[in-house]
């Protein structure tokens, strides 16, 4: 990779659901005084092995029509896969060191004469349009909705959205010097992976309602090249040739996702 920024996959896809008021870093906390009102989202025990939190944040958020008013108090928490992490970053020699999958969880407390009036679907049109924006500020290309896929969490009364998008992972070079031949050149094209945006949007009773989700790839990353050793044409002499593989699993990251949203 070119850059950090460039290793870092994913970072803080999670950070577009801060919620519904439209904050964008997964860091701190948006200051509101009115704790006792922020109901803090929980999960079953042992479900996030292999995740680490890494932020929080609370935002409040007031809509009134026709004379009724809901008041939504947001309490979000942020999690990245480092399992997945670790293993890639030792699998290429620290060549990828960063976030590959996120997850965030928002638990919002609604309060007023319109919570009954606040569905699931009124609360995507502030949490839906904010995803995706973040998705494109991280340079996620051709982000755009499509038909929700399995597996997907059995939860009453929930809507599930998904997106998809391409991330253009920078070609890797790398000088290297061979006895009795000289320096040649190790290089692996660029190479785009699609990447997969879930949120998962529910309510329990009239006051009470999740947005959980993630960003992951959707496919692995894998590439290779073949230089010539004695410096003609490849196929003509020595050959070398060089091969990253991250051995992602997508399907597994998807259901490890899934398995989170089902734990609240």
């Amino acid at each position: 990779m070119d850059a950090t920024t460039r290793r870092r996959l994913l970072i803080g896809f999670g950070g577009g659901l801060s919620l519904l008021a439209g904050c964008q870093s997964p860091e701190g906390d948006s200051g509101n005084t009115e704790s006792e009102k922020y109901h803090w989202p929980s999960m079953e025990a042992g479900v996030l092995s292999g995740w680490t939190k890494v932020g929080t944040r609370s935002n409040h958020f007031d809509k009134s029509a026709w004379g009724f008013g809901v008041s939504g108090y947001a309490a979000t928490e942020f999690y990245d896969y480092t399992a997945l992490e670790e293993r890639v970053k030792k699998k290429t020699l620290g060549q990828f060191d960063g976030t590959l999958a996120t997850f965030f969880i928002t638990k919002v407390n609604l309060e007023g004469s319109g919570t009954y009036f606040a569905d699931t679907s009124k609360i995507a049109e502030y949490a839906l349009p904010t995803f995706k924006e973040s998705l494109q500020a991280r340079e996620i290309a051709n982000v755009r909705p499509i038909d929700p896929s399995e597996p997907l969490p059995s939860i009453e009364g929930a809507d599930s959205y998904e997106y998809t998008g391409r991330y253009a992972l920078s070609g890797i070079q790398k000088e290297v010097t061979i006895n009795g031949v000289g320096t040649r050149t190790l290089a692996l094209p660029s190479k785009e992976i699609q990447v997969t945006g879930l949120v998962i949007i529910w309510k329990e009773g009239k006051g009470t309602a999740f947005v959980a989700g993630g960003a992951f790839p959707a496919e692995n990353y894998a590439v290779e090249d073949t230089i010539s050793a004695t410096g003609g044409e490849t196929g003509d002499g020595i050959d070398i040739s060089v091969s990253v593989d991250l051995n992602i699993r997508p399907d597994q990251v998807r259901r490890r996702v899934i398995s989170l949203i089902k734990s609240v």
